[in-house]
């Protein structure tokens, strides 16, 4: 089930990737430059193919080129013979730009040609002109020679030279066009790194409370959430150590208290006996017996703040012993030891003891050291006069473990200040269970759970 839930989180359509805006981009970009190249080569088609173009670019020229002939042949007094003439004029003032042929003055043959048929080639080629185009383009004037007037045909290449030219022109600007649109696309995401990076920077000055912030659902934003998630973490931890730090400075000022209080008096007494300021022997025992008694309320208290210390140990020690074991016979092995003892006491006890057998991954010195901590309350503060229960309690993910008892009304003093229910959630804490206490005026309910390893074969 949990295979099949992130199969679905990983497709999920919804869900964007980098790779995928990135060909969104590139597609995007691509066909608008597309469209700007096919609308300015029709733009082009339709300006050179518009008499405009011809009127006001290409008659022009040819008219100049005519006149210009004729005032060749009228100052050289040429015939239509002179062909080596009229070579060099061309020469001189076509630049290869213009087609030309001439035909004689009986209009029988065509008496000089040069460049026509490959310019009308290129236009053919170029701008696939038709005929009809081609016809348009060819220009007829007459010129004078000594020994009659002939028929002068020009063409014009200056369509051809204006289509490379624009071209280069519109694949130069299709081309500047895709990579700003691109940019303009991208740019967007470039600035949400930019601003996840200024955000990595406030929190490197131990801001914490600065939340980067989340747009889109890219793996940008993938990596924005997992940043704020290990910040708020960081958070939790270090404010989670703050408490601890004021917890331990807390047990530490009672803890001192406590121990100020039998110590003192212990002192008072062993001065008493020291200088003998007692009158009997009957004293004397009495003060002996209080400085002994005295000295065990000393004990517990140091053996109290030794157990605080070692479940708060930090130390790994701890985890890398813990072991898969049959929870069922280590948790009656447990409670069987410390009921049998309380039972010659005087206490009572009912056990719900489950039949199935499971597995839990715990450290079993610290599991002794649990149960040890709160069977040490029963005996302390439990009223022998009802019957303490203990109820066993798992399922395939949890292990349940209630421990119920009435309060002794007797009034006692509190010999752990909390330092022992501390141990015991520290010391759950390491076995990756939880230790939670319900208590109110009558009675003391304490319940441990730990997980239990499902997975597990004998």
């Amino acid at each position: 089930m949990k295979s099949f839930c992130r199969l679905i989180k990983k497709y999920n359509p919804l869900r964007k990737s980098l790779y995928v805006e990135l060909f969104v981009a590139i597609l995007i970009s691509g066909l608008i430059a597309i469209l700007i190249d096919i609308f300015s080569i029709a733009i082009a088609f339709a300006v050179e193919d518009s008499s405009w173009y011809d009127r006001n670019f290409i008659q022009p020229v040819l008219e100049e080129k005519a006149a210009s002939l004729q005032d060749y042949v009228l100052d050289n007094n040429l015939s239509s013979a002179d062909l080596k003439s009229i070579k060099i004029w061309y020469k001189s003032n076509s630049d290869r730009k213009i087609g030309l042929y001439i035909e004689a003055v009986d209009q029988q043959e065509i008496i000089y040609e040069n460049n026509f048929s490959n310019i009308i080639s290129d236009l053919e080629y170029y701008i696939s002109y038709e005929s009809e185009d081609v016809d348009r383009s060819i220009k007829e004037f007459t010129v004078n020679f000594t020994d009659g007037t002939s028929n002068v045909y020009m063409i014009s290449n200056s369509a051809v030279s204006y289509f490379k030219t624009f071209n280069f022109i519109i694949g130069w600007a299709s081309f500047l066009s895709f990579i700003l649109i691109f940019v303009l696309i991208i740019r967007r995401k470039i600035k949400y790194i930019k601003r996840i990076t200024d955000a990595i920077r406030v929190l490197e000055n131990d801001n914490l409370d600065y939340e980067i912030p989340e747009e889109g659902s890219d793996e940008i934003t993938s990596v924005a959430k997992s940043l704020n998630h290990m910040r708020t973490t960081l958070s939790k931890q270090i404010e989670s150590e703050k408490k601890a730090i004021q917890a331990n400075n807390s047990l530490v000022t009672a803890l001192s208290h406590d121990l100020r209080t039998p110590l003192t008096t212990q002192l008072g007494y062993l001065e008493i006996l020291k200088e003998q300021h007692y009158t009997s022997e009957e004293e004397r025992q009495e003060y002996l017996d209080k400085a002994i008694e005295n000295g065990k309320q000393i004990k517990i208290l140091s053996d109290r703040l030794f157990e605080y210390f070692l479940a708060f140990d930090r130390n790994t020690e701890s985890l890398q012993q813990r072991e898969i074991v049959d929870a069922l016979e280590l948790f009656m092995q447990l409670i069987t030891e410390h009921t049998m003892y309380l039972e010659e006491m005087g206490f009572q006890f009912l056990l719900d003891e489950p039949e199935e057998q499971f597995f839990v991954e715990v450290n079993p010195e610290d599991c002794m050291r649990i149960f040890n901590n709160i069977f040490s309350n029963i005996e302390k503060y439990a009223d022998k006069n009802e019957t303490v229960i203990i109820r066993i309690h798992h399922t395939e993910n949890q292990c349940e473990i209630m421990i119920s008892n009435r309060i002794d009304r007797k009034p006692k003093k509190n010999e752990s200040a909390k330092v022992g229910l501390e141990s015991l959630r520290a010391l759950m804490t390491r076995q990756g269970g939880q230790f939670k206490v319900e208590r109110n005026n009558i009675s003391f309910r304490t319940v441990l759970t730990f997980p239990v390893k499902e997975d597990h074969k004998v």
